[in-house]
Order: C-alpha cells, then structure tokens, then sequence
C-alpha cells in the first residue's frame, strides 16, 4: 500500500471518528471491465475548495441521502462508505453541501 494510500484511509477515518463514524473500510476494489470507475482515483480523500482542503463525502453519508435500499451509488457504483468517482453527480460537496463539481465552488483553487 502506498504513502498516498494509506493518507487517504487516514484522512476518512479522522473525518468519521469526527463526525462519531466508525473507522473507514479498505480502499475499494477496481471496478470489472466496462463499469464506472475504472481507472478513477477514488482514494482522493480530499478536494481543495477555495485553498482549503475538504474531507471528501462517502457514499451512503451524503446529508440529502434518503434511499438506505440502496446498495450502491446509482452514479458510479460506489459502495457505501467508499468514496465516489471525481466528477460523479451524486457526490455531495464537502464544502456547501450541493452536487460536487457543479455547485458554484471553486475547486482546485
């Protein structure tokens, strides 16, 4: 397991243990062949907003989600308590709470 790797396990399990979580489960498996997430970084386990750093959102932790029938994201096919795809729709921002990416925050910055 990488540096990195091991930084972004570290980085959802401080994030959990604030938010009174249990510890954050193993990297997520790639993807099979033809699926969403092939080749995607979910182990980012940040985004920088504004020159900040935000702990990323699992799946399943969103505070707008309702559907707990769900096994995984409808978006990415992120199980819950993995991390979804960069990008993916249904990621809320750390930040403000909206649809990550397409909120009006400035990531990267």
């Amino acid at each position: 397991m990488g540096l990195w790797s091991r930084f972004a396990e570290r980085m959802i399990a401080v994030a959990r243990e604030e938010a009174g979580k249990k510890a954050a489960p193993p990297p997520p498996e790639p993807a099979p062949e033809g699926k969403a997430g092939v080749g995607k970084p979910r182990s980012q386990a940040f985004y920088t907003i504004s020159g900040r750093p935000h702990v990323r959102i699992p799946w399943g932790d969103e505070a707008r989600f309702t559907d707990k029938q769900l096994t995984a994201c409808p978006g990415c096919r992120a199980r819950p308590g993995e991390l979804h795809d960069p990008g993916c729709g249904q990621e809320q921002c750390p930040s403000c709470g909206g649809a990550a990416f397409h909120c009006g925050c400035r990531y990267g910055e």
